[in-house]
């Protein structure tokens, strides 16, 4: 009788270590494809930065002066991307401006305007570069770079959705 519960225990435990195996298979999977998912995300608001810098790429670049502007949407862009991400990355959160400036990516006069702005950073950046797409392209190529920017504004936006979106079955809510 002993042995017969013995082996009937070894048979149950066989059928849970395949069921188990399947349960944590599929919830691995899950994570895996959630993770890619968030990847992919962060892949379209990249390549909306990409779009608008091949669209800005359009402009001449014959003088300084040319070259200047076009270094200054890159900072933009750039300072769009990093104000977007920054709540969400913790070695990023408590980044301010000054070390910004030091890397070059903001000058201090935009410092001082992004400080004593009433609204979020990213709000403001967002408004230089319509800015600058005003001021330095025209024609066909202005009317691309707003759809783009538009685009890029858009997958911006939606960086807060998708990074708060927990992993399905996940292990922290059991």
């Amino acid at each position: 009788s002993v042995a017969l519960a013995t082996k009937e225990m070894a048979a149950i435990v066989g059928s849970l270590q395949t069921a188990v195996s399947m349960l944590l298979s599929f919830y691995a999977l899950q994570r895996i494809g959630w993770y890619w998912s968030v990847m992919k995300e962060g892949f379209i608001v990249q390549g909306r930065a990409h779009d608008l810098g091949m669209i800005a790429g359009a402009i001449e670049k014959n003088t300084e002066e040319n070259w200047r502007s076009l270094y200054t949407f890159y900072r933009y862009i750039m300072l769009a991307f990093f104000f977007a991400f920054q709540e969400f990355v913790p070695k990023l959160r408590f980044v301010g401006f000054e070390p910004l400036h030091r890397c070059g990516l903001l000058e201090k006069e935009e410092a001082a305007l992004l400080a004593s702005a009433h609204r979020y950073p990213l709000t403001v950046v967002e408004s230089w570069l319509a800015h600058w797409t005003q001021i330095n392209l025209s024609g066909e190529a202005r009317q691309q770079a707003f759809h783009a920017l538009r685009e890029y504004r858009g997958s911006l936006a939606s960086v807060a959705d998708w990074i708060d979106t927990r992993a399905p079955v996940s292990f922290e809510s059991l």
